[in-house]
């Protein structure tokens, strides 16, 4: 005990570990020696030199441990607490009444030196962590935005990727509507949809407005307690740290985003986390890169939008010109016809006219008991009517007469006009079906000729199902184009209808025309009926009429069987 208490007082940890470190490095060389010498090698040129180099490697070792050894001890000193000047002495001098208690302070002083060391060597690694996490996800984000076109899937990309960096719960972009100069959301993660949904700022107000108007970022560490944004901040992000940066291009801010409720990290204190001033550095980086993404996917979409209008134009230019085709094509055939016509009706009109008066001469004078002279006269008198039919069809095509057109209710003339046929629609066993749509506007057109067109559609359809069958009639109303209601486009089958109209459908379940043959229904003298059942003008002489009354007709065999007709009558300008 008198020994330790000896070694206590006169020799430091300094000192011990000088003497241990001598020891651990002169024991190698006096083993190598004891080795040589008993292999008889100290002789030889080559095991003196291997010796010398091993006493040299020795000494510099023990030299740069020692000073190791001192460079701690004087950290240790400068670090410990402060001593009284008389107590005050080398490390390991200090009396201690309990022995090697000198040694034992230093071991705790150098303890909690590099436990401080160690703590400050981990925030130092985990701050270098997330630079690099910051870092990388810089560069990911710039590389990536390059390659996305699609502006939605660019903020949803950039909001998510930058949230999860900066580990906020929250988070939203707002993007300047130019026209309404306001900030509306346009992706937003951490909180419903709805709560964000009616969110629109004008510049200046809010945190973000404040932001999109200055154009300096905002970071707070608790927006409920900071003065300035206490009554601007939206419930949707809660409380406590938040942060707010500009998108800007150049010297034109294109919108914000804002984070909040940052989440607890590592390194993070366990009380309130805020957002750090390298979180805001990078932001600000990486806002810089996406701002030219986001105005070029904006770009982009804008340029498609305007080649989708135009593609649009494009289309109703080729369809009006398709139609003026169609139309010049079917007046040089009424030209021909009617130049036929106006050849042909007073040179055939009047003889027949003279033939059926001779006809109902004979059936009048004649025997009545002669039944076969009767049948003769009949069949005369029919086929002269049916010439007469084809001479007025031909009239009407190449002249036909004016119209009387005014401001009409379309329900009513298709009823009428159903009653002209009821008598053949029931010997025929074919049931109608009517749904006309009430409180319809009134379109202008000349009624007789409406009616003589659906008399002729009536009359084609009850030919076509001659084993009986249905007839559905249906009218509505085509609201114009963009007005809502359901519309989709602005086409009923071929018939464009952008001015919007009053729809009248005629569906049959007949026989249908062959697929080969519908586009020739409209054509003069074409019919599918047998010869001597139609003339072939009846549909052409239709397709005129509602045509010079403003209106279009279509013709096409249903999916289910059948035929519809699609009569459009468009609106007047202002009507509704």
């Amino acid at each position: 005990m008198k020994v330790w208490r000896l070694i206590s007082k006169t020799v430091s940890l300094r000192e011990a570990a000088s003497a241990i470190f001598g020891i651990s490095t002169l024991l190698p060389i006096l083993l190598l020696v004891s080795f040589l010498s008993r292999h008889n090698l100290l002789g030889k040129l080559e095991a003196q030199l291997s010796l010398l180099a091993a006493v040299a490697l020795a000494a510099f070792g023990f030299v740069t441990l020692r000073r190791m050894v001192d460079r701690i001890s004087t950290l240790v000193n400068a670090l410990g607490a402060p001593r009284p000047v008389e107590e005050a002495g080398p490390l390991g001098e200090v009396e201690s009444p309990i022995p090697g208690l000198g040694a034992v302070a230093e071991i705790g002083q150098l303890r909690d030196f590099l436990s401080r060391l160690l703590a400050d060597l981990r925030n130092s690694t985990e701050r270098l962590e997330d630079l690099v996490f910051k870092q990388g996800t810089l560069n990911e984000m710039v590389e990536v935005a390059a390659r996305i076109p699609e502006m939605k899937d660019l903020l949803t990309l950039v909001l998510e990727r930058t949230m999860r960096t900066v580990r906020a719960a929250v988070g939203s972009i707002m993007l300047v509507d130019r026209e309404r100069q306001t900030l509306r959301i346009v992706a937003a993660r951490g909180v419903s949809e709805s709560a964000l949904a009616d969110v629109e700022l004008r510049a200046g107000g809010g945190i973000a407005g404040k932001v999109a108007q200055l154009g300096e970022p905002i970071l707070v560490d608790d927006v409920e307690t900071d003065p300035r944004f206490g009554k601007d901040r939206h419930p949707a992000y809660g409380g406590g740290s938040f942060i707010c940066v500009p998108i800007r291009v150049g010297d034109r801010i294109i919108g914000v985003i804002n984070l909040a409720k940052r989440e607890h990290g590592v390194a993070s204190p366990p009380n309130s986390p805020s957002f750090t001033s390298t979180d805001l550095q990078f932001l600000n980086a990486l806002m810089t890169y996406v701002a030219y993404a986001l105005d070029n996917a904006r770009l982009l979409e804008e340029a498609l939008q305007s080649a989708k209008q135009l593609r649009e134009v494009v289309h109703d230019q080729e369809l009006q010109l398709t139609v003026a085709q169609q139309r010049m094509v079917q007046a040089e055939k009424l030209e021909s016809v009617g130049r036929l016509a106006a050849g042909v009706a007073h040179e055939v009109k009047n003889p027949l006219m003279t033939l059926l008066t001779g006809v109902k001469f004979l059936s009048k004078h004649l025997p009545a008991s002669d039944e076969t002279v009767s049948l003769v006269l009949e069949d005369m008198s029919e086929a002269v009517r049916r010439a007469d039919r084809v001479i007025i069809g031909l009239l009407d095509l190449s002249a036909p007469r004016e119209l009387d057109v005014k401001p009409e209710s379309v329900n009513p003339i298709v009823a009428q006009s159903l009653l002209l046929v009821k008598h053949d629609l029931d010997r025929s066993h074919i049931t109608v079906i009517k749904k006309l749509e009430d409180n319809l506007p009134d379109v202008m057109l000349d009624s007789f000729k409406i009616q003589q067109v659906l008399v002729n559609i009536f009359t084609n359809a009850i030919h076509a199902m001659p084993e009986g069958g249905m007839l559905t009639l249906k009218t509505y109303l085509r609201p114009p184009a963009g007005a809502g209601g359901g519309v989709e486009d602005d086409t009923i089958g071929d018939l464009p209808t952008p001015e919007g109209a009053v729809v009248v459908e005629v569906d049959d379940t007949g026989t249908g025309i062959p697929k080969d043959k519908v586009k020739k229904v409209f054509d003069p003298f074409f019919t599918t009926k047998p010869t001597g059942k139609g003339t072939g003008l009846g549909l052409s002489v239709s397709r005129q009429l509602v045509e010079m009354q403003g209106g279009m007709i279509d013709i096409r065999n249903r999916a289910e069987g059948g035929v519809r007709v699609t009569i459009l009558f468009k609106l007047p300008r202002g009507g509704n």
